[in-house]
């Protein structure tokens, strides 16, 4: 039996009183490069007011999986899930 295929899933949380657990961000066919999620951060305001090592780190964080690392009111997850 083949494997099925898999994508790259991004999602995001944030520290609300309302939160609702995981809202999806983005889909990405292959495991996300940091020119990618580069982009996409820029595109959809996630840098917020971080100097370029911050960013990388905060990319590379992502890369590895994501999750909250401190006190930040968003953060965000990245997975491998099975298409279905």
């Amino acid at each position: 039996m083949a494997d099925k295929p898999k994508v790259w899933v991004l999602t995001s949380e944030h520290n609300l009183h309302d939160q609702q657990g995981e809202y999806f961000e983005a889909v990405f066919a292959k495991h996300p490069s940091v020119q990618t999620l580069a982009d996409w951060l820029r595109r959809h305001g996630g840098y917020g007011h971080m100097d370029v090592m911050e960013a990388v780190s905060l990319i590379e964080h992502i890369r590895a999986g994501g999750g909250r690392r401190g006190t930040e009111d968003i953060w965000y997850n990245l997975k491998q899930e099975e298409l279905q």
